[in-house]
């Protein structure tokens, strides 16, 4: 279940709010229907991130990512990295528009908050 909103600010100055779910709920993610089954892939960026009460907002990102959602979180190799890292939340923000829309939203978050991975594992 969603318990809160957070505004994540980006490099031009503009914030966009993410929905942060804990990551023990991801069977709660409004990309499943009330029986559990998946809805029609949706598309979006995430932030796996970890609190952090030295930091403005308290959370610290571990790894900020876009994509068909379902597929992104739960790959594998970015869960190994993500739990190495700490992260224990999962940020989301539903961007259906395409694949370069999201990349930018990527990277401009980049260039304002510090991940604590730098690894292809995990982005």
């Amino acid at each position: 279940m969603a318990y809160e909103d957070m505004p994540w600010l980006r490099q031009d100055g503009e914030q966009n709010i993410y929905t942060v779910y804990e990551q023990t709920t991801y069977s709660e993610l409004p990309i499943y229907d009330e029986n559990g089954k998946q809805k029609e892939p949706q598309s979006g960026n995430y932030i796996f991130a970890k609190r952090d009460a030295s930091i403005k907002g308290g959370w610290r990102a571990v790894c900020f990512g876009q994509g068909v959602l379902l597929k992104e979180i739960n790959d594998p190799k970015r869960q190994e990295c993500i739990k190495k890292h700490g992260a224990t939340h999962l940020h989301i923000l539903f961007i259906h528009q395409n694949e370069n829309q999201r990349m930018a939203e990527v990277e401009k978050l980049k260039r304002v908050h510090h991940v604590s991975v730098r690894s292809s594992l995990c982005e």
